[in-house]
């Protein structure tokens, strides 16, 4: 039977302000029985969480050898709604805008993107890095794709 037909069990930490994923590993999810977690704490900057290959690959991998060893399967949460202001300050022309040029906020804090840009390029080239990795699935948080 595959993982997925069994019962879940899901521990899903959805933000970081600074703390350890192997931590939380370690005294969250393992002690707590969990068999899946939707793992959104390892690429998040507070309650946004963006996989960037270059970025997270190597600590990715690490992560995923420590959950497989105690029978824990990995999906990888990504918001593809909205990013960061550091993205916005770096790619003003992925924010998506009004009919009146205004930006479109969400949560009144993070910024909606715009698919006909170049973020849809930047995360598909993400996304197939992040397929390289021994992952057992991903999240796609919103609406766009």
């Amino acid at each position: 039977m595959k993982w997925w037909h069994r019962p879940l069990r899901i521990s899903a930490v959805q933000c970081s302000y600074g703390e350890d994923s192997f931590d939380i590993l370690k005294n969250t999810v393992i002690p707590r029985a969990f068999n899946t977690e939707q793992l959104f704490h390892l690429t998040a900057e507070g309650h946004m969480s963006f996989y960037e290959e270059k970025l997270h690959g190597k600590k990715l991998d690490e992560y995923l050898v420590e959950a497989h060893k105690n029978n824990i399967n990995e999906i990888i949460y990504i918001n593809v709604h909205c990013f960061a202001k550091k993205y916005k300050d770096l790619y003003p022309e992925w924010v998506q805008l009004d009919k009146e040029g205004n930006e479109l906020k969400a949560y009144d804090t993070y910024y909606f993107n715009c698919i006909n840009g170049g973020w849809l390029e930047y995360f598909l080239e993400n996304l197939k890095g992040l397929c390289q990795h021994d992952i057992d699935g991903i999240f796609l948080d919103g609406p766009v794709i």
